[in-house]
């Protein structure tokens, strides 16, 4: 009897602790309908939603289109294939060139020339600069336009020319080279991604000028700068004025360091870098960047213990190290060497 009894209490107690779980992962999951406000504060207030991220819709899309897949090897922009009947191939692009400019802008990675074909409108002539074998060449290619159905976030933005000055919260003073760009928000309730778009730097005096082209979905404003927290903020109006962006001191420990070919003082080109902290559950903190090309790192990370990993384009593998982050910041220098069997 006794026996019986204990089996019914655990019985019953799995079930609370169940019962416990699936409430607590759903409490994780859900996301309140769009439009729907969630406050702590008195019923009547609204909490303003997150940037260009209130409404969501489907829009068909057209945009810029040249025609290549490629890769960066060696610090070049290969391109890997070419669709018949595109932009690329009426101009006499071929697999294995390497692309170095378009209309004077140069290209070192695939997002570079993503960036350089969408800033520009479809039927436009460029001249594009490729090395095929020994010889440089010159063509001419009058961009193509492609469509898609997307689903967008946020109102449209009629574009225009934007202006503004990046300072320090806490000194006012100008921050020079800070990177500003505009992002396409994705949808947040599904973990969408955000795509970046146009992009510059401020001068010395943390002013920044930016050609914004029309967008059907709602778009954000990044400003981010070393030793700053990152900045972002909905782009309403263009023609409004001037958005100014005050950055917070970000007094985190940051790793920094350098990704290089073993054996020789070149940096390793469009590396990906990944820097991951441990718990008891697994990874429980991970900081993901890429298409870096200058062989150089900086990134911002909690106390703790991260593996910091390393893998780039071309026959190199990958080099990891195990760093112990306190309150300084910390240094680490990762070197890869060619892969086996592939010299």
């Amino acid at each position: 009897m006794q026996r019986s009894s204990l089996l019914v209490f655990l019985g019953a107690l799995g079930g609370i602790l169940a019962f416990s779980s699936v409430a607590a992962i759903a409490s994780v999951f859900w996301r309140a309908p769009l439009g729907a406000v969630a406050s702590s504060r008195d019923d009547n207030e609204e909490e303003e939603a997150p940037p260009s991220r209130r409404v969501t819709r489907q829009v068909h899309s057209q945009y810029t289109f040249l025609g290549v897949s490629t890769e960066t090897e060696d610090d070049r922009l290969v391109v890997k294939s070419v669709t018949l009947g595109t932009a690329a191939a009426n101009a006499g692009i071929q697999e294995g060139d390497a692309i170095l400019e378009i209309a004077g802008t140069p290209v070192r990675t695939s997002s570079d020339l993503s960036r350089t074909i969408r800033a520009r409108r479809p039927g436009e002539s460029v001249v594009i600069l490729v090395r095929r074998g020994g010889e440089t060449l010159e063509l001419d290619a009058t961009l193509g336009i492609d469509s898609r159905n997307d689903f967008v976030v946020g109102e449209p933005v009629k574009g225009g020319t934007l202006r503004g000055t990046v300072t320090a919260a806490e000194t006012g003073k100008p921050i020079a080279d800070a990177m500003v760009q505009t992002v396409v928000a994705g949808n947040y309730r599904f973990g969408g991604p955000s795509t970046a778009r146009e992009a510059t730097r401020t001068d010395a005096s943390g002013r920044y000028e930016l050609p914004i082209a029309d967008s059907d979905s709602g778009l954000d404003l990044e400003v981010t700068a070393s030793r700053f927290v990152d900045w972002r903020k909905s782009i309403a109006d263009v023609a409004k004025g001037p958005m100014d962006a005050k950055l917070e001191a970000d007094r985190r420990a940051h790793i920094h360091g350098t990704v290089r070919v073993a054996g020789s003082a070149k940096p390793a080109s469009s590396f990906t870098l990944r820097v991951e902290k441990r718990g008891f559950m697994g990874v429980s903190a991970r900081r993901n960047q890429q298409d870096f090309v200058d062989g150089r790192f900086e990134l911002p990370l909690e106390i703790g213990t991260w593996t910091v990993r390393a893998w780039a384009a071309g026959d190199l593998s990958s080099k990891e190290e195990v760093v112990k982050v306190a309150d300084e910041d910390v240094s680490v220098d990762l070197e890869l060497a060619p892969s086996s069997g592939r010299r």
